[in-house]
């Protein structure tokens, strides 16, 4: 993702209200127009766009009360807009292009638009500034300032007239499709050569500017051990004070690794044999991106001991986790028995403290309460309360007695599936072989694939807030019904759903599910 900057010298608060002015033909002399007095949007399918945007400031009416939604837009005006929406400022760089000179009310927008990199002149060196902006120019402009990028064709493909589109302008439709910012009309055609009109210009920009606030930010770092980068670290990322990890990398020859997050705290551990090391309350943000995080490696204590269930028996293949601030987690063999390494002194340090537990239905059961480890320690048997399972082996009594549950809920056969689809609102089916909860969440269409682990916390991948998310108890080979409202018409989402058992066995891959939701009458953006 390409954030955008601040460029150039400062715009005075004047000049953006001639600016705005100029935007949308008004006469100087006379009063803007406030947002609630606008005569001509009222049952408009943009009006509540229309309404945000004039109460953001962003656009102004004409004298008359009227905002000419369904009128075109010029390129210069539509770079204005750009740049006023995305807080890029004036750039007084040397223009290249022929027919824009620095006496034009423009010339320090599209220079930004320029620099920013977004915008492009004609093979014959101008802008055409005053020229009507078309849909796939807009596409394409769009697809520039905000780095899309899409796979293939599947999106272009979708409209009827696609053939009809300028071969230059595909990529960006096909991205801008994908990303849900533009879409096409009811008959599914895309009419990329129409001029865009001002109210689709706000609609796609609008959604531009959702896109950017939910967009990936990546921080880096190194990690360490005697003052040398080191190879094949395994680097674990936790959001917040929660105690599963949202996603695992490895380092490179180089040391480094990196993670694509959304805003928010974290903190990563990181492990090369018996070395370990943490780093926490990682904050990220527009402002704050970390590049050179460094976590220092050094010789930690190897903690051991078996899980056992209620009855006695070895509790298999569960996750088991550590934690002094931050966490660390690991996980049960076949036969109970679990091997993780901790720290023993913190980054300031102080000796650590920890307490290692496990969760059951929801519930955190502490099996090791105010340990400190100057070295390897096996903790030996662990009882829990979590029972047992016991079922025969051949039939009859006296058949053996088995571990626990380990098997993740298995989804019957076509579940989950999606249902009456209308333009905001499905209902999404779910039927698995036992009991459990189900969790899920609702993603642009073309996001990047979540882990489980992210799923089961509401989120896309790297944290990156979703569109819907939420869960549901599952009943046993019975089909149970969600209905999810809030969705908007005519745009592609990708569902992701996770089951997890009563005994915590997780599905290690999330179902993905794809949707269209319905188009909305006169819905052309």
């Amino acid at each position: 993702m390409k954030f955008i900057r601040m460029v150039g010298r400062i715009v005075s608060k004047k000049s953006l209200t001639m600016l705005l002015a100029l935007l949308l033909g008004l006469v100087l002399c006379q009063p803007a127009i406030a947002a609630e007095g606008f005569k001509d949007i009222n049952g408009h399918w943009a009006q509540v766009y229309i309404e945000k945007w004039g109460a953001e400031d962003l656009i102004v009416g004409y004298p008359d009360g009227q905002v000419k939604p369904d009128e075109p837009i010029t390129r210069s005006e539509f770079v204005a807009l750009v740049n006023r929406a995305f807080d890029i400022e004036d750039s007084d760089i040397q223009s290249r292009f022929s027919d824009v000179n620095p006496s034009d009310w423009f010339y320090g927008q599209v220079m930004a638009g320029k620099e920013e990199g977004y915008i492009a002149g004609y093979p014959d060196g101008t802008f055409k500034p005053n020229h009507t902006i078309s849909r796939q120019e807009t596409a394409v402009m769009i697809t520039e300032l905000l780095n899309l990028t899409a796979e293939g064709q599947t999106a272009l493909q979708f409209y009827t007239d696609y053939l009809s589109t300028d071969q230059w302008a595909q990529p960006g439709i096909n991205a801008v499709t994908t990303h849900g910012i533009m879409s096409g009309f009811p008959d599914n055609t895309f009419r990329a050569r129409n001029n865009i009109t001002r109210a689709e210009a706000v609609v796609a920009l609008d959604k531009s500017l959702t896109y950017q606030k939910k967009s990936v930010l990546v921080f880096k770092g190194i990690v360490e051990l005697d003052n040398q980068p080191v190879k094949g670290a395994t680097v674990k990322l936790f959001a917040g004070d929660s105690h599963e990890p949202l996603k695992d990398t490895v380092t490179d020859e180089n040391g480094s690794f990196s993670f694509a997050v959304s805003n928010g705290i974290y903190h990563i551990t990181a492990l090369l044999n018996k070395n370990v090391g943490y780093t926490s309350q990682i904050t990220v943000n527009d402002d704050s991106i970390p590049k050179d995080l460094e976590v220092v490696l050094s010789p930690g204590a190897r903690v051991s001991g078996t899980l056992m269930d209620s009855s006695g028996n070895p509790l298999a293949n569960f996750p088991i986790y550590f934690t002094a601030n931050p966490t660390f987690d690991g996980k049960s063999d076949n036969n109970g028995k679990f091997s993780i390494v901790l720290p023993m002194v913190g980054n300031d340090g102080q000796v650590l403290t920890y307490s290692g537990y496990l969760f059951y239905q929801g519930v955190r059961q502490v099996f090791a309460s105010n340990q400190q480890y100057s070295g390897d320690t096996d903790l030996g048997q662990l009882h829990t309360t979590i029972p047992g399972e016991t079922y025969s082996n051949g039939g009859g009594a006296g058949g053996n007695n088995q571990p626990a549950d380990t098997t993740a809920p298995i989804w019957s056969q076509g579940y989950p599936k999606t249902a009456d689809i209308s333009m905001n609102r499905i209902n999404l089916l779910l039927q698995a072989n036992e009991n459990g909860t189900c969790y899920y969440v609702i993603m642009p269409d073309g996001a990047v694939v979540p882990g489980a682990a992210e799923v089961k916390m509401g989120t896309g991948s790297g944290g990156i807030p979703a569109i819907k998310s939420g869960q549901v108890n599952l009943q046993g080979n019975n089909v149970v019904s969600v209905a999810i409202g809030g969705l908007q018409a005519s745009t592609d989402y990708e569902i992701y759903v996770v089951a997890e058992d009563s005994m915590q066995n997780f599905q290690t891959d999330p179902v993905n599910l794809k949707i269209t939701t319905a188009a909305e009458s006169g819905d052309t953006i």
